[in-house]
Protein backbone atom coordinates (compact mmCIF):
# COMPACT_ATOMS: atom_id res chain seq x y z
CA UNK A 1 0.00 0.00 0.00
CA UNK A 2 2.71 2.83 0.50
CA UNK A 3 4.60 1.71 -2.23
CA UNK A 4 1.69 2.44 -4.04
CA UNK A 5 1.43 5.96 -2.49
CA UNK A 6 5.29 6.75 -3.26
CA UNK A 7 4.15 6.03 -7.25
CA UNK A 8 0.99 8.12 -7.50
CA UNK A 9 2.83 11.21 -5.53
CA UNK A 10 4.41 12.29 -8.48
CA UNK A 11 0.86 12.19 -10.52
CA UNK A 12 -0.83 14.19 -7.61
CA UNK A 13 2.07 16.70 -7.82
CA UNK A 14 1.64 17.42 -10.84
CA UNK A 15 -2.13 17.54 -11.35
CA UNK A 16 -1.97 19.87 -8.35
CA UNK A 17 0.56 22.22 -10.22
CA UNK A 18 -1.91 22.22 -13.61
CA UNK A 19 -4.69 23.22 -11.44
CA UNK A 20 -2.96 25.94 -10.00
CA UNK A 21 -1.36 27.21 -13.28
CA UNK A 22 -5.23 26.89 -14.65
CA UNK A 23 -6.56 29.40 -11.93
CA UNK A 24 -4.15 31.39 -12.31
CA UNK A 25 -4.87 32.02 -15.58
CA UNK A 26 -8.51 31.84 -15.06
CA UNK A 27 -8.38 34.51 -12.49
CA UNK A 28 -6.17 36.96 -14.58
CA UNK A 29 -8.76 37.50 -17.37
CA UNK A 30 -7.16 35.74 -19.85
CA UNK A 31 -5.37 38.81 -20.97
CA UNK A 32 -1.49 39.24 -22.58
CA UNK A 33 1.19 40.85 -20.93
CA UNK A 34 4.15 42.43 -21.96
CA UNK A 35 7.45 41.26 -20.75
CA UNK A 36 10.20 44.18 -20.54
CA UNK A 37 13.02 42.77 -22.23
CA UNK A 38 16.81 42.37 -20.09
CA UNK A 39 18.78 45.53 -19.75
CA UNK A 40 22.20 45.43 -21.60
CA UNK A 41 24.84 47.90 -21.62
CA UNK A 42 25.39 49.77 -25.18
CA UNK A 43 27.85 47.85 -27.67
CA UNK A 44 30.39 50.82 -26.86
CA UNK A 45 30.46 50.40 -23.25
CA UNK A 46 34.04 49.69 -21.78
CA UNK A 47 34.94 49.06 -18.24
CA UNK A 48 38.24 50.05 -17.27
CA UNK A 49 40.45 47.77 -14.74
CA UNK A 50 43.76 48.73 -13.38
CA UNK A 51 45.97 45.63 -13.96
CA UNK A 52 46.85 43.53 -17.31
CA UNK A 53 47.86 40.24 -18.14
CA UNK A 54 50.16 39.73 -20.95
CA UNK A 55 51.78 36.34 -22.21
CA UNK A 56 55.12 36.90 -23.83
CA UNK A 57 56.45 33.82 -25.85
CA UNK A 58 60.00 33.10 -26.78
CA UNK A 59 60.43 31.42 -29.87
CA UNK A 60 64.04 30.43 -29.48
CA UNK A 61 63.45 27.81 -26.77
CA UNK A 62 59.41 28.22 -26.71
CA UNK A 63 59.17 29.39 -23.28
CA UNK A 64 55.81 31.15 -22.26
CA UNK A 65 54.92 33.49 -19.71
CA UNK A 66 52.62 35.88 -18.07
CA UNK A 67 52.94 38.87 -16.93
CA UNK A 68 50.59 41.15 -14.45
CA UNK A 69 51.45 44.89 -15.57
CA UNK A 70 49.77 47.54 -13.45
CA UNK A 71 48.26 50.65 -15.76
CA UNK A 72 50.59 53.14 -16.07
CA UNK A 73 53.78 51.28 -15.25
CA UNK A 74 56.20 49.16 -17.75
CA UNK A 75 57.94 45.77 -16.82
CA UNK A 76 60.92 44.88 -18.55
CA UNK A 77 61.06 40.97 -19.76
CA UNK A 78 64.78 39.62 -20.83
CA UNK A 79 65.05 41.98 -23.36
CA UNK A 80 61.67 43.54 -23.65
CA UNK A 81 60.35 46.55 -22.73
CA UNK A 82 56.40 46.47 -22.26
CA UNK A 83 54.17 49.42 -20.39
CA UNK A 84 50.07 49.65 -20.08
CA UNK A 85 48.63 52.67 -20.94
CA UNK A 86 45.03 51.39 -20.43
CA UNK A 87 43.25 47.83 -19.93
CA UNK A 88 39.69 48.09 -20.11
CA UNK A 89 37.15 44.84 -20.70
CA UNK A 90 32.91 44.78 -21.41
CA UNK A 91 30.68 45.13 -19.07
CA UNK A 92 28.93 41.63 -17.54
CA UNK A 93 25.96 41.96 -19.92
CA UNK A 94 28.00 42.09 -23.05
CA UNK A 95 30.54 39.29 -24.78
CA UNK A 96 33.35 38.66 -23.12
CA UNK A 97 36.81 40.65 -24.45
CA UNK A 98 39.43 42.73 -22.47
CA UNK A 99 41.88 45.04 -24.49
CA UNK A 100 45.06 46.55 -23.44
CA UNK A 101 46.79 49.32 -24.63
CA UNK A 102 50.48 48.78 -25.17
CA UNK A 103 54.06 49.96 -25.48
CA UNK A 104 56.71 47.54 -26.73
CA UNK A 105 59.85 48.35 -27.38
CA UNK A 106 63.32 45.61 -27.99
CA UNK A 107 66.65 46.92 -26.55
CA UNK A 108 68.95 44.72 -28.54
CA UNK A 109 67.50 44.16 -31.92
CA UNK A 110 67.81 48.40 -33.36
CA UNK A 111 65.53 47.40 -36.65
CA UNK A 112 62.53 46.01 -34.78
CA UNK A 113 59.90 48.86 -34.87
CA UNK A 114 58.39 49.87 -31.81
CA UNK A 115 54.82 48.75 -30.88
CA UNK A 116 51.83 51.18 -29.70
CA UNK A 117 48.51 50.27 -29.93
CA UNK A 118 45.40 47.82 -28.65
CA UNK A 119 45.47 44.07 -28.47
CA UNK A 120 42.33 42.58 -28.27
CA UNK A 121 42.40 38.99 -26.08
CA UNK A 122 40.04 36.80 -28.21
CA UNK A 123 40.95 38.25 -31.74
CA UNK A 124 44.47 38.71 -31.13
CA UNK A 125 45.64 39.19 -34.81
CA UNK A 126 43.91 42.25 -35.07
CA UNK A 127 47.37 43.68 -32.66
CA UNK A 128 50.61 41.87 -33.85
CA UNK A 129 53.90 42.65 -32.48
CA UNK A 130 56.64 42.26 -35.29
CA UNK A 131 59.37 40.60 -33.46
CA UNK A 132 61.20 37.95 -34.82
CA UNK A 133 62.29 36.48 -31.50
CA UNK A 134 59.25 37.48 -29.38
CA UNK A 135 55.09 37.38 -30.09
CA UNK A 136 53.45 39.59 -27.14
CA UNK A 137 49.94 38.64 -26.63
CA UNK A 138 47.14 40.11 -24.35
CA UNK A 139 45.02 37.60 -21.87
CA UNK A 140 42.99 39.95 -19.47
CA UNK A 141 42.21 42.72 -17.52
CA UNK A 142 41.71 42.59 -13.57
CA UNK A 143 42.26 44.52 -10.45
CA UNK A 144 40.41 47.21 -9.48
CA UNK A 145 37.85 48.99 -11.62
CA UNK A 146 38.97 52.44 -12.30
CA UNK A 147 37.79 54.93 -16.02
CA UNK A 148 36.57 54.68 -17.78
CA UNK A 149 32.95 53.54 -15.96
CA UNK A 150 29.64 52.22 -17.99
CA UNK A 151 27.60 53.64 -15.63
CA UNK A 152 24.16 52.10 -14.48
CA UNK A 153 22.39 49.63 -16.91
CA UNK A 154 19.19 51.91 -19.22
CA UNK A 155 16.41 50.94 -18.07
CA UNK A 156 13.66 48.97 -19.93
CA UNK A 157 10.00 49.09 -19.84
CA UNK A 158 7.31 46.80 -20.84
CA UNK A 159 5.37 46.66 -23.96
CA UNK A 160 1.63 47.48 -23.64
CA UNK A 161 -0.52 44.53 -24.77
CA UNK A 162 -3.63 45.23 -22.81
CA UNK A 163 -5.75 45.41 -25.68
CA UNK A 164 -5.10 41.80 -26.82
CA UNK A 165 -7.27 39.19 -24.95
CA UNK A 166 -6.71 35.18 -25.78
CA UNK A 167 -9.86 33.22 -25.25
CA UNK A 168 -9.20 30.09 -22.83
CA UNK A 169 -9.82 26.60 -24.41
CA UNK A 170 -10.14 23.36 -23.10
CA UNK A 171 -9.57 19.60 -23.79
CA UNK A 172 -12.22 19.37 -26.76
CA UNK A 173 -10.69 22.88 -27.99
CA UNK A 174 -14.04 24.54 -26.58
CA UNK A 175 -13.73 28.14 -25.30
CA UNK A 176 -14.70 29.11 -22.44
CA UNK A 177 -14.96 31.93 -20.70
CA UNK A 178 -12.84 33.99 -18.13
CA UNK A 179 -14.28 32.18 -15.15
CA UNK A 180 -12.75 28.80 -16.50
CA UNK A 181 -16.01 27.27 -16.53
CA UNK A 182 -17.30 25.68 -20.35
CA UNK A 183 -20.15 27.58 -22.01
CA UNK A 184 -21.67 26.21 -25.12
CA UNK A 185 -21.32 27.85 -28.25
CA UNK A 186 -25.23 29.39 -28.61
CA UNK A 187 -26.93 29.27 -31.91
CA UNK A 188 -26.72 32.17 -34.21
CA UNK A 189 -30.07 34.58 -33.64
CA UNK A 190 -32.49 34.99 -36.57
CA UNK A 191 -34.31 38.35 -36.78
CA UNK A 192 -37.65 37.99 -36.17
CA UNK A 193 -40.26 39.29 -38.73
CA UNK A 194 -43.44 37.92 -37.76
CA UNK A 195 -43.53 35.13 -40.36
CA UNK A 196 -42.19 31.85 -41.55
CA UNK A 197 -38.14 32.41 -42.21
CA UNK A 198 -37.44 32.03 -46.13
CA UNK A 199 -34.85 29.41 -47.80
CA UNK A 200 -34.22 31.31 -50.42
CA UNK A 201 -31.04 32.79 -50.85
CA UNK A 202 -30.35 36.23 -50.45
CA UNK A 203 -30.86 38.33 -53.49
CA UNK A 204 -27.53 40.17 -54.80
CA UNK A 205 -27.73 44.05 -55.12
CA UNK A 206 -27.90 45.79 -58.14
CA UNK A 207 -25.30 48.64 -58.53
CA UNK A 208 -27.02 50.16 -61.92
CA UNK A 209 -30.04 51.14 -59.64
CA UNK A 210 -28.71 52.45 -56.60
CA UNK A 211 -28.32 48.82 -54.07
CA UNK A 212 -32.35 47.82 -54.90
CA UNK A 213 -32.32 44.22 -55.19
CA UNK A 214 -33.02 42.68 -59.18
CA UNK A 215 -36.53 41.55 -59.59
CA UNK A 216 -36.79 37.92 -59.98
CA UNK A 217 -37.03 36.63 -63.69
CA UNK A 218 -40.61 36.75 -65.20
CA UNK A 219 -42.08 33.04 -65.56
CA UNK A 220 -42.18 32.73 -70.02
CA UNK A 221 -46.09 32.84 -71.20
CA UNK A 222 -48.71 30.30 -70.28
CA UNK A 223 -49.95 30.24 -74.21
CA UNK A 224 -46.34 29.95 -75.92
CA UNK A 225 -44.16 27.16 -74.95
CA UNK A 226 -40.39 27.74 -74.29
CA UNK A 227 -38.29 28.08 -77.74
CA UNK A 228 -35.55 25.39 -78.15
CA UNK A 229 -33.21 27.63 -79.57
CA UNK A 230 -33.21 26.29 -83.35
Amino acid sequence: MTQRVMRLLPLLALASSVSALHGAWAGDGGGVYGVAPPATYPATAWQGRSEAVVRVLNRLDSHVNDVTIPVGKEVTYRSLTVRVVACVQRPPTLPAESAVHLHIEEMKAQNVPVFDGWMLATQPSLGVYGNPLYDVQAVRCQGQNMEPQPGALPPTKAPSLGAIVTPHMDADHQETQGDGAYHPPQPPQTPSTGGPMSLLPPVAPDPSTGGAPLPPPAPPSAGAPPTSGR
